[in-house]
């Protein structure tokens, strides 16, 4: 999921790089305008995408401390062995 979240956003990094160079070619005040609209949209969903990549980084950093707090409070358990039962028998 992160990795995934990660070429996303590197994906649309390079997308909003590309628009931004071809915003200066438009020769219509219309055409930049309409370029910057898409760029800022593409911002936008970019800046979205960050931060659900945090929130999912947090996730995972609460799941190995949750992890890490189980397996601590085994190491810490007593195991004690009592007698339940007591066979005796003999041979003849």
């Amino acid at each position: 999921m992160k990795i995934s979240l990660e070429q996303e956003i590197k994906e649309i990094d390079r997308t909003i790089r590309e628009m931004k160079k071809t915003a200066t070619l438009h020769a219509s005040l219309q055409e930049k305008l309409e370029q910057q609209k898409k760029i800022r949209e593409l911002e936008s969903r970019r800046n979205t995408k960050r931060k659900e990549l945090y929130e999912s980084q947090d996730a995972i950093d609460r799941r190995r401390d949750e992890l890490i707090d189980n397996i601590e409070r085994q190491l810490r358990q007593k195991h004690s062995v009592q007698d339940i039962f007591t066979f005796r028998w003999t041979l003849q």
